[in-house]
């Protein structure tokens, strides 16, 4: 089953109903790898979502897809595209947050 999880999906722009990586869940954060071109960690980004929507005790799946992570709820199960429709978007550079109401990228959460 985890093998299954962690085959890749690359090559389309997500905002254009693309495709995104499976990196893990919150519980491997600390043995997660940063994707290539990213200084954002993906311990950092699970950090920025707690700032930006609260703790949870659900875990959060983990995906990235060119510039950008998606980290959404897995409290039912999550799938690539709902990361990408529902995921919170962070910026994989700056950690600035994806605001989908505005449709533009907003300060990092402090």
């Amino acid at each position: 089953m985890t093998a299954l999880l962690s085959i890749a999906f690359v090559g389309c722009d997500p905002q254009k109903g693309g495709t995104a990586t499976y990196l893990g869940d919150t519980n491997q954060l600390p043995s997660l790898a940063t994707p290539t071109g990213f200084t954002v960690t993906p311990t950092e980004a699970n950090n920025i979502r707690i700032a930006e929507r609260g703790n949870s005790i659900a875990v959060h799946h983990v995906y990235h897809s060119g510039d950008s992570y998606y980290v959404c709820d897995a409290f039912f199960g999550s799938k690539e595209q709902e990361a990408l429709t529902r995921g919170l978007r962070i910026n994989g550079q700056t950690g600035a947050v994806f605001d989908d109401e505005a449709g533009e990228w907003g300060p990092k959460p402090e």
